[in-house]
């Protein structure tokens, strides 16, 4: 039997997915992206190095902020100039934030429909309440040093363009607290999903700085225990063009399929984990090294409740 879906939904981007079923195997399975390319790497060629933060911003509406930080510190790193630790951690709010934003975006309206069997996600009273504190409380973290939520401004080579005031600091910190709970609740709720049971061979990504659970810093650091500098990127990864694909299919030269997002990270460095978020993944049986990729929605949940104890951290 062969099955076309010509389009896929609740993910994000615009994808169709093409498969044959025989004797109960699924086999010849092709995933093709198919929202066109938009060339940003092209019409930056000319512009000023201070425009690329804010134009690259706008390859997601969902994580500005990590691609305006990843231009930023290429931008940093080829001018040679060093960010101090302030910098650095408000960076690390700020990307935290948008990560935890995110994740709590994917859980709720995309994934969860699903696994609840249902077309739409606000007719769960409970869960939209969860959403709703979640996504307002990181938002207005974002909000508040970025100047606003979605397409920071305030972010720039060399630093940001202004100091964010005593009191917006309390403020940002008292809202966190409000919201902690909620993401440990999150935890409990996401946990409890009967997910498919699926073991793939994958390999684990993750930046790692040898610290902390670093987000924006150090080297690319595999499960199967390669460290790789950013600069030799080339040299151990293999970035081609499929025929059926819009989107270009990146490998680890002699590896198993990769895995980045939250479950690499949670399977890389999981005892580098904020205290509260490790406590509330034992709390709910989870363990690292999982290689069943639904699971990366606890890890998801429990990187939100790192992200959230994580800035609060940073803040005081």
């Amino acid at each position: 039997m062969k099955v076309n879906l010509d389009y896929l939904a609740r993910v994000e981007g615009e994808a169709s997915i093409k498969y044959e079923v025989e004797d109960g195997r699924v086999k010849n399975l092709i995933l093709n992206i198919w929202e066109p390319p938009r060339f940003f790497e092209g019409f930056l060629v000319g512009r000023s190095y201070e425009e690329v933060p804010d134009i690259v911003s706008r390859i997601c509406g969902i994580c500005p902020v990590s691609h305006m930080t990843t231009s930023i510190l290429a931008i940093e790193e080829a001018l040679g100039f060093k960010p101090s630790e302030e910098i650095r951690n408000i960076r690390e709010i700020m990307t935290l934030s948008q990560i935890a934003a995110s994740h709590v975006a994917h859980l709720f309206l995309l994934a969860m429909p699903d696994y609840y069997g249902i077309e739409y996600f606000c007719g769960l009273q409970r869960e939209m309440e969860l959403f709703l504190k979640l996504k307002e409380g990181l938002n207005k973290v974002t909000k508040t040093i970025g100047g606003r939520a979605l397409h920071p401004i305030s972010m720039v080579v060399g630093g940001f363009t202004k100091q964010v005031p005593a009191e917006a600091v309390e403020y940002m910190i008292r809202y966190l607290e409000d919201i902690k709970d909620v993401a440990k609740e999150v935890v409990v709720l996401v946990s409890g999903l009967n997910f498919p049971d699926l073991k793939v061979e994958l390999e684990s990504l993750s930046i790692d700085n040898g610290i902390g659970y670093s987000i924006n810093e150090g080297l690319i650091k595999t499960s199967s225990g390669l460290e790789i500098k950013l600069e030799d990127y080339d040299d151990f990864f293999v970035e081609e063009e499929v025929p059926y694909s819009n989107a270009k299919r990146t490998t680890l030269k002699d590896k198993p399929p990769i895995l980045v997002g939250a479950l690499a990270r949670c399977n890389i460095k999981f005892e580098k984990l904020h205290q509260e978020a490790r406590n509330v993944a034992k709390d709910v049986s989870y363990k690292p090294d999982r290689n069943n990729p639904f699971f990366n929605l606890v890890a998801q949940a429990i990187e939100i409740v790192h992200s959230i104890c994580r800035c609060i951290e940073l803040l005081g």
